[in-house]
């Protein structure tokens, strides 16, 4: 029994605990994507708002609605004749269809550009899974890519990762 405690003390002692055990993505990600996930919410948060930047007219259109609503409460309070209560209440009722149109076309383009983020931020996440797991390989010591090589796919991949990220953006904010 003596022996047995021995001999895993000594191979305890002799066998590095880091040649055991393998790469982690945590650790991967880490040291390589550490404003990945920053960037993914910013993001996300220009997709939230990017009906302000798709769809100026609306809120043109929501502004004009409530003057020409406020409008006409003044002349059905002053009890203005029909024939300006009814002139007023007409140009509201055309307001109220152009924005109901404005809506539409504004959800359409801002679900056409929420589509098109979201499929490029799915291949960024492809291309990320595919990089981490190359990183991990090199850095378990499983491939024979020289260390110049190695660093210079994981630089270009990175700025391409980072050159997708750009391109959404851009594409979100000069609507």
């Amino acid at each position: 029994m003596k022996k047995m405690i021995f001999l895993v003390l000594v191979l305890a002692l002799a066998l590095p605990s880091a040649a055991l055990a393998a790469t982690s993505t945590s650790y991967v990600e880490k040291l390589y994507f550490e404003d990945y996930k920053s960037k993914v919410k910013e993001v996300k948060s220009a997709q939230n708002n990017l009906a302000k930047n798709v769809c100026p007219e609306v809120n043109v259109l929501n502004k004009e609605i409530k003057t020409l609503s406020s409008k006409l409460n003044d002349l059905k309070k002053q009890k203005a004749s029909k024939a300006a209560q009814e002139k007023a209440k007409s140009s509201l009722d055309a307001k109220k269809k152009a924005l109901n149109t404005a809506k539409k076309e504004c959800a359409a383009q801002v679900q056409e550009f929420k589509v098109a983020s979201n499929a490029t931020l799915k291949e960024i996440a492809t291309q990320k899974a595919a990089l981490i797991q190359y990183i991990k390989t090199h850095l378990d010591g499983k491939d024979k890519v020289k260390e110049n090589d190695f660093n210079t796919k994981v630089y270009l991949d990175l700025n391409e990762i980072n050159r997708s990220f750009e391109y959404i953006l851009e594409m979100m904010n000069a609507q």
